[in-house]
């Protein structure tokens, strides 16, 4: 594979040029590869701002890699205070992805701090290799397949019908089905879908060699054409267990990795999420930690309240789901909401008016609930912001804007802590 041209851009912040002399752009022909290939594989208009000869990712970030250009999308605010440090920002967006379990190997921070040389899919290809390897330092995976084939002696069952189609005139064969015990199996056979994948993708020395070596041993292994189906019907037991995680993994790569061989000589692929709802499922889970004591329940899309009442017919009409309702259990075990979060993934430089007023439309919803919290990334260091309290209300009832850091687990647990038992209020 020849040398990728290799681009790392923050979403909604920096633009991708067509110049063929500049650091950072592209020439003209990869920029057509680059609108093709998302014109067929996305909703291009929902994920890039396209201007005169330039173009920039909205909300989304992930990786594209074409045939000649490889281009990592970063988040727009730095996870890390210091948005000129990518390595920490992609560090940290690998473990949000973990501990939402979108990658399906449970990782601390601390996992990535001898990576740094690593892009976001060289992450991926790291994790598959050290824990495929793992398990076949323990032995490659055999198991009793079913096999049809036409022989010359019986072995195991005659196939009635495929007898008598294929060996009617052939007295000395046997068209038979038996159990054979191969290492060309299902199993084997994503691992190695997901090798060749990676070897032909992949630029880093140290990884390619490693993936060579992983390869060698799978030759034997058919290559087939991957359903995406079959891939959630494997069942793990004592025999195959110590490959369920790199096959957790193989999954991941090839259920989320948007492939496309439309676009010039070699296969395109790609892996793009949602800034604003990895943001929204991270403080989720983090949430959903801290308020877990006796009778402490979370909410997450909480969807229970509507906002209005047709007087025509009695029903109730539109739905409201805040993002994070956090409910209190009382005496008569009943629930009842307490604080309302709502994630916003944008600086916090100047609160919408709009987002004021959903927050007015929850806090008044329910009924028992005394906080509604706007809750921002925070981008440099933290200061006041606004608390509102909500008029003509017999219960004290308040709308907060308030910030968490990302550069850590650790801080951002802290943070979240502070705001959620905030006695200050009110």
């Amino acid at each position: 594979m020849s040398r990728l041209k290799k681009i790392i851009i923050r979403e909604s912040y920096d633009w991708i040029t067509i110049d063929s002399n500049k650091e950072g752009s592209i020439t003209k022909e990869e920029y057509e590869d680059l609108i093709n290939y998302l014109d067929n594989n996305y909703e291009i208009d929902k994920i890039v701002q396209i201007g005169l000869n330039k173009l920039r990712f909205i909300n989304y970030v992930g990786f594209i890699q074409l045939p000649s250009v490889y281009l990592e999308i970063l988040p727009k605010l730095s996870l890390d205070n210091n948005i000129h440090d990518l390595t920490k920002d992609r560090n940290m967006l690998m473990f949000m992805l973990s501990k939402v379990g979108y990658f399906p190997v449970s990782l601390s921070y601390n996992s990535f701090q001898n990576y740094n040389k690593y892009n976001l899919i060289e992450l991926f290809a790291h994790f598959f290799i050290n824990e495929l390897q793992r398990g076949i330092n323990k032995g490659l995976h055999y198991e009793y397949i079913k096999v049809q084939d036409n022989l010359n002696k019986l072995k195991g069952r005659i196939i009635i019908k495929n007898q008598i189609r294929y060996n009617y005139s052939k007295k000395y064969k046997a068209f038979c089905e038996y159990s054979k015990f191969t290492i060309n199996n299902f199993l084997n056979q994503v691992f190695k879908k997901t090798i060749k994948l990676l070897v032909t993708n992949i630029n880093n020395i140290d990884l390619k060699k490693d993936i060579k070596i992983l390869q060698s041993y799978f030759k034997d292994v058919d290559d087939i054409v991957i359903n995406s189906d079959k891939l959630n019907k494997i069942i793990f037991d004592r025999q195959n267990e110590r490959f369920k995680i790199p096959y957790l993994i193989a999954k991941f790569i090839l259920s989320n990795l948007t492939f496309s061989s439309n676009v010039g000589l070699n296969q395109s692929f790609s892996f793009l999420f949602e800034m604003n709802t990895l943001f929204e499922m991270y403080i989720a889970k983090l949430v959903n930690e801290i308020w877990s004591n006796d009778g402490e329940y979370t909410s997450i899309q909480d969807n229970v309240k509507y906002l209005l009442i047709n007087v025509n017919n009695e029903r109730n009409n539109i739905k409201l789901k805040p993002d994070i309702v956090l409910y209190k259990t009382k005496f008569n075990n009943k629930r009842s909401a307490k604080v309302i979060i709502d994630t916003k993934w944008k600086h916090v430089d100047k609160v919408q008016q709009s987002d004021i007023y959903q927050m007015y439309a929850y806090i008044t919803s329910y009924n028992e609930a005394s906080r509604c919290i706007l809750l921002y990334p925070r981008v440099y260091t933290d200061k006041d912001y606004p608390i509102w309290r909500i008029k003509n209300t017999s219960e004290k009832k308040f709308i907060e804007v308030r910030t968490v850091r990302l550069d850590s687990f650790t801080n951002t647990i802290f943070d979240l802590k502070k705001i959620i038992y905030d006695n200050t209020i009110g």
